[in-house]
């Protein structure tokens, strides 16, 4: 489900870091590392949901800039 790189947050309520923004830098059977700024965290795919980068503000930065 999750590749190397990935951009993921933290979705389960009863997890850990709940809400944290991290990368995917390891994949380990039916788990899931992953680096936040200060801190590696080992999560279940359930736990995580994948980013996904809003495209219309990336379009309106680069205008404005």
């Amino acid at each position: 489900m999750f590749k190397l790189d990935d951009k993921v947050q933290v979705s389960d309520k009863k997890a850990y870091l709940f809400n944290a923004k991290g990368k995917v830098v390891g994949l380990k059977n039916d788990e899931v590392l992953v680096d936040f700024s200060n801190i590696r965290s080992l999560f279940k795919d359930n736990q995580l949901q994948k980013i996904k980068e809003d495209v219309k503000n990336v379009k309106r930065n680069c205008i404005n800039e």
